[in-house]
């Protein structure tokens, strides 16, 4: 089947042409094929697009977006969302704002953003870990410096821009973070990323009061495990998990390795963490090489823990200054060296 789309000064038009003895669509009137085809419409010369399509819809790639593109449509990922913030406009005005971060099947990211009243449409129907698919927002210039693995515009989403549940979607290609990058800052607040790594300590169940937002107190348990991989060796990451899925992380003694999907970033006390949400996928020991060669790290770094204990004698030469004290300082002088590696 094909589908071509004719855009008009005020709506777009579509036309789907089908079999012969099956009717077709254009705008809101229906009629058969042979009526369409006499009166010219399939041969329409200002027709600005045309695809052939073998599924039900054509997707675009997100690196095929260009600044003002229309008649577009990207099946994504939500990867990341923000908190609502305030904003100053070029002109003094005061807002709010809110932001995202998508990915399609190939990796590519794109940063969405939404501005006052159209917060509260997408705050709803927006989730991290969910598919959509998106169109009728405007692609523009990103601001900012250039990220690796984004795309250099962002999508400016309005009240009539379309995010449609998304289930029949090719999972993004797996990007695995490497625990340093928290450390030295390079991964953004509130984004979701993929870690693998071995458990090298689990604390103990905790509670904490939380305020629903109907104003009650409930009751949250928490667990917070570190993590560790072989980026990372002079430190540990903390991951917190709530309910049901920290009673089971907790069953888990430390040394086994651990991989987290979709685990999003928070700031704690200066330093970059990690918490697991109900859309994050948690796995314990799984059978990849990567996997397996951290285990094989973790366990030998254990026994180099004390890597070497250097213990250097040197005997000192026989006429020696006497010391403040009077006396000389001979005999022999033990350095110990110690060396940490983890």
């Amino acid at each position: 089947m094909t589908s071509i789309c004719c855009s008009a000064a005020s709506s777009d038009t579509y036309l789907v042409m089908g079999d012969v003895d099956k009717a077709v669509t254009v705008g809101e009137v229906t009629r058969d094929v042979e009526n369409v085809a006499s009166e010219g419409l399939a041969r329409c010369a200002e027709i600005p697009s045309l695809k052939s399509v073998q599924a039900d819809v054509v997707y675009d790639s997100i690196s095929s977006l260009k600044v003002y593109a229309i008649n577009w449509k990207i099946q994504v990922r939500c990867t990341r969302k923000s908190k609502i913030m305030p904003f100053q406009s070029g002109k003094g005005k005061p807002g709010t704002m809110m932001t995202f971060d998508f990915q399609d099947g190939s990796g590519k990211k794109i940063k969405g953003v939404v501005f006052n009243d159209a917060i509260e449409m997408l705050d709803q129907k927006v989730f991290v870990g969910k598919n959509y698919a998106i169109s009728k927002a405007t692609v523009q210039n990103r601001f900012g410096r250039p990220v690796a693995g984004y795309h250099n515009c962002e999508l400016l989403f309005y009240k009539h821009s379309q995010l449609e549940d998304e289930d029949d979607f090719v999972v993004p290609v797996e990007r695995y973070r490497r625990l340093c990058e928290l450390d030295s800052g390079d991964v953004e607040i509130d984004s979701s990323i993929n870690v693998l790594g071995v458990v090298s300590s689990v604390g103990t169940m905790q509670n904490m009061e939380i305020k629903n937002s109907d104003g009650t107190i409930r009751d949250a348990a928490y667990l917070e495990v570190q993590l560790v991989n072989s980026s990372f060796k002079q430190g540990q990451v903390p991951v917190t998990f709530w309910g049901p899925t920290a009673a089971d992380v907790r069953r888990h003694p430390a040394g086994r390795a651990m991989k987290l999907k979709g685990a999003v970033v928070v700031s704690r006390e200066g330093r970059l963490c990690l918490k697991a949400t109900g859309l994050t996928d948690v796995e314990f020991d799984p059978q990849t090489d990567a996997a397996q060669d951290l285990i094989r790290w973790f366990d030998g770094s254990k026994k180099r823990r004390v890597f070497s204990t250097l213990v250097v004698e040197k005997p000192l030469a026989k006429a020696m200054p006497a010391n403040r004290h009077g006396t000389g300082q001979g005999g022999g002088l033990h350095h110990r060296l110690y060396t940490y590696l983890f």
